[in-house]
Formats: C-alpha cells, structure tokens, sequence
C-alpha cells in the first residue's frame, strides 16, 4: 500500500509530465485531467502575461515551452510571484538545447525587468527617509544617491525593438543599455543610455561621489579637459533625473 507521499508525489508528476506518467490508482481519469488542465492553465497564463512578446514571437511553440518548464524546472521558492524569474533560470539553462531564438533570454530578462520593479515592495518615501536623502539637495554640492528602484541593464540584443515582425539573427557589436526605474507614480519607464551615462550611473551606485567630484573623475575617464562643459552635462543629467526619481535624493 502506498503511502500518502508516494500518492502525491506520483500525483505531482502526472501533473509535470502527463505523456510520461500514468494516472496514480484511485484517482479516476477524468477528475486528474481537471487538475492537470486548470495548472498548466493557469501557469501558462502567468507566464505569458509576464513574458508577451516572447509569447508572441514563439508562437506554436510557446506551449511547448511552458511544458518543458513544468517538466524540468523545481523552483526554488513557494511564491507564485517569483514564478517568473524562476522561468528566466530555467531559459539560461536549456534555452540551447530547446533550441530557442538566441535572444530569448535576454528578451525575457528585458520583459521580467518590468514586472520585477512594478511589484517590488519597496516605496521612495520611506527610502529617502531610511538613506537620509532630501530632494531638495543641490545634486553638484551635495552626494546624489541612486533610487534603489533604478537598474543599469546591458543586452547583447536589441531587446527592445524585437518583435513577430523583428527577429534578429547575430547580436549586437556594442551591447545595449538600457536604464529601467520606477517613479513615484508607480510608472515603470525605460530609456536607452550611452555609456558616458552608464559610466555615471555606475559611479553614483557607490553613493559617495559629489556631482562635482564626479565631474573630475568623468573628465579623467574621457581625458577630457572642458570641465565646464562636463559640469553643464552632468548638473543638467542629474537634476532631470532628480525630477524623474532616478535619483532617490541628495545626502548633505
């Protein structure tokens, strides 16, 4: 007689892989097949509501695929949210093999970013009040602090322009930087940066640089020597950002 985990988990692999797993006894045929329809449902609605344009571009295929995760993936958390990068794991690993678009991953990475900021718990409020951050600042005198709420994303792909009617098929010479944040209205924005930005971005992180001393340390990187026309660019790039909740505030 088996026992209740030998039921469920003969159970659970019916409903991972039903062409390679029979029915557990006691369970009749078509009550199992409710449960096995109404999971990879609702898993392929998930998925392909977080991941549109790769559902799109892969077309017949897209099933498939939602199948081949059911069958091989074990997510590593219980929560129904995190499904999704979860998939992304999943793609990294097998992408190859399932013999995808190579830009898949990084087009569901590029589609996950999005999602992953828009649920994300944290508000910028009770952040600049925890960093100690006034958006009042003066963001060349003072220490300008990245919100944790914006991410630097590189691709080697042009994941924001594929689509059915776009599929490239080499990579790009130079990667793709995207800079991906969400705003105080709860708006998640994108926008393309060159990696001058990048650069600056990448030094704010730090949270211990002026906007003055990363003028001098922007015009050593260039070697450059119109500092006066890197101060211009960098007051301008911080302050709009300031506006637009890149930057969490001003430490004094």
């Amino acid at each position: 007689m088996k026992t209740f985990q030998q039921t469920q988990a003969a159970f659970a692999a019916r409903i991972r892989d039903p062409r390679a797993h029979p029915v557990p006894a006691g369970i009749p045929e078509k009550r199992m097949a409710v449960y096995e329809t109404l999971f990879f449902n609702n898993l392929e609605d998930l998925l392909s509501s977080n991941f549109p344009v790769l559902h799109e571009v892969l077309a017949e295929r897209w099933l498939e695929l939602v199948r081949a995760f059911l069958r091989h993936h074990r997510c590593q958390t219980p929560l129904f949210a995190e499904i999704p990068r979860e998939f992304i794991q999943f793609l990294h690993e097998h992408a190859e093999s399932l013999e995808l678009p190579p830009f898949s991953e990084e087009l569901a990475h590029y589609e996950w970013a999005e999602m992953g900021l828009a649920a994300a718990r944290e508000d910028l409020e009770s952040l600049r009040a925890l960093q100690g951050v006034s958006v009042e600042g003066d963001v060349m005198k003072g220490v300008p602090v990245l919100s944790p709420l914006a991410w630097v994303l590189s691709y080697q792909w042009p994941v924001h322009e594929i689509s059915v009617d776009y599929q490239p098929e080499t990579a790009l010479e130079q990667p793709v930087w995207l800079l991906v944040w969400r705003d105080g209205n709860l708006k998640v924005q994108f926008a393309w940066i060159n990696e001058t930005v990048v650069w600056l971005l990448q030094h704010l992180q730090t949270g211990k640089h002026s906007g003055q001393a990363l003028v001098q340390q922007l015009a050593a990187h260039l070697q450059r020597e119109d500092l006066a026309t890197l101060q211009t660019f960098t007051r301008s790039l911080l302050e709009d950002y300031l506006q637009r909740d890149v930057l969490l505030g001003v430490r004094t």
